[in-house]
């Protein structure tokens, strides 16, 4: 769907979830669809706090009113998606340019759109469209992949970047009584990627069925696979029976899936590189607080090792996770994120550190005195000294293991690892991440979708996972 929006109407978040469950929609476990009806959802939380307009914006239903329509509103939110439908409208907006300056009304730009094969195929015009978003007063992305070619382009920092996490769908699995087991093995579910899908990790996960084909394994665990093709109800109904579950994607902007199980309390094992942005040396975990990635077989079959060890540790991580789904894709925090978005208050002022290994005591206690949400410290390998003490022996054995990231739970923070650089004054002027980043694709198959790099790239990134303005360093001695 394609359209303008402020509103739908007078309808309820209740007929909306009643339509889609009628006509049987969105059937794709992994659908653009879901993402955007979570968005409408939410903004219909918000119909007594702003008043909302809905325009419908598609080739063919459009009116030439368009500007009368929307002048005297503050903001134009737009919902656009991988098809035509969005092609006109954004076209539209480019080629009316000056017209849309003159308003006084903010355009903001929600998106599942990869732009880098729209101006391939011919469909957007490179220079236009970045003229057009840099008038944008927001352009919300739930990762930093989405929007990593754009990125690349705006050297300036001219686009208003805005980290904005999509929303789940109410699950509602199908109640099923549960039959009783003697057995004292858990349930662990994987999902069978379609035949030919490199990127949803077809090879490794035959490696790691072989894995879960050892004895240790099969003595504690019931595995279980679902095999394409199957719908959303089928995927909600086999996450919600398995105790864990292990993905093989080895690259997603949003995985659906995966946030859709930890919504349900099932924990889900997925490849480091599954949540990671990368441009050259420079590359950015996005979902770090979930945890249990892992860069080789062995880590799979060690994670398995410790839940089976500990009978409170699996429903521990099924707790913790299932809050944090709760925390970041429920259709009421995506509806407070639109009021804080709306209300002109998006951003906290808080610092992000950088501090060398033998210095994360001064990172952490300067880090808790400016801000009270998870934050991030990015950890700088100094060559002149070596790491001391727990946590800096703790995250040089991870980040050498092939992680980007790591989170304490018990803090609140985010460790990531880089490398400065600085010029012949000695100003800082580059971050880059140099670890390995674990399973991936074979990028040389990739080459023509590359764009050039240029130095703060890395910076932005971190700036806007962490909703902060600036970084803090704590110098080495």
């Amino acid at each position: 769907m394609s359209s303008l929006l402020g509103v739908h109407g007078e309808r309820s978040a209740a007929s909306l979830i009643g339509e889609i469950q009628e006509k049987g929609l969105p059937a794709g476990p992994n659908s653009t669809h879901k993402l955007n009806l979570a968005n409408l959802i939410a903004l219909e939380q918000l119909s007594s706090e702003f008043e909302f307009i809905h325009l419908h914006a598609a080739k063919g239903t459009f009116s030439e009113d368009f500007f009368t329509n929307v002048a005297s509103g503050d903001f134009i939110q737009l919902h656009i998606g991988p098809n035509a439908h969005s092609d006109f409208l954004l076209n539209f907006l480019i080629e009316n340019l000056e017209k849309l300056k003159d308003l006084q009304v903010k355009l903001v730009v929600g998106t599942e759109v990869t732009w880098k094969q729209k101006v391939e195929a011919g469909a957007l015009d490179e220079v236009k469209l970045l003229e057009l978003l840099k008038i944008a007063y927001a352009v919300l992305g739930h990762t930093p992949k989405t929007h990593m070619y754009l990125y690349a382009l705006d050297s300036d920092a001219e686009i208003n970047f805005v980290e904005f996490p999509l929303g789940l769908l109410p699950a509602q699995p199908t109640q099923v009584a549960p039959q009783e087991s003697s057995s004292p093995k858990r349930r662990l579910g994987m999902i069978l990627p379609q035949s030919g899908r490199l990127a949803k990790g077809e090879a490794l996960h035959e490696e790691i069925l072989e894995t879960m084909s050892s004895a240790a394994v099969r003595e504690n665990w019931d595995l279980q696979v679902l095999i394409p093709p199957y719908n959303s109800q089928e995927f909600e109904d086999f996450a919600s029976k398995s105790d864990l579950m292990v993905n093989t994607s080895l690259g997603e902007t949003f995985s659906y899936q995966i946030q859709e199980a930890r919504a349900l309390g099932t924990p889900v094992l997925h490849p480091t590189s599954t949540y990671i942005s990368r441009r050259g040396e420079v590359f950015i975990e996005c979902w770090p607080e979930f945890g249990l990635d892992f860069s080789s077989l062995e880590e799979v079959s060690d994670i398995l090792s410790k839940f089976s060890a500990d009978a409170n540790l699996l429903s521990e991580e099924s707790e913790r996770q299932k809050k944090l789904a709760s925390t970041y894709f429920s259709i009421e925090q995506i509806a407070q994120n639109f009021r804080t978005l709306y209300s002109q208050t998006s951003e906290s002022k808080c610092a992000v550190v950088i501090a060398c290994y033998h210095r994360i005591e001064d990172a952490q206690a300067l880090q808790g005195a400016c801000c009270e949400r998870p934050h991030t410290i990015v950890i700088e390998t100094c060559l002149t000294s070596a790491p001391s003490g727990k946590d800096a022996l703790r995250l040089s054995e991870r980040f050498s293991q092939g992680h980007a990231s790591d989170f304490d739970h018990k803090r609140n923070l985010i460790y990531r690892r880089a490398i400065t650089t600085t010029d012949v004054e000695g100003t800082w002027s580059k971050i880059s991440n140099d670890s390995v980043w674990g399973i991936t694709l074979d990028r040389q198959q990739r080459k023509a979708r590359d764009v050039p790099e240029f130095p703060g790239l890395f910076e932005r990134l971190a700036l806007r996972l962490s909703k902060a303005a600036r970084f803090e360093r704590c110098y080495c001695e």
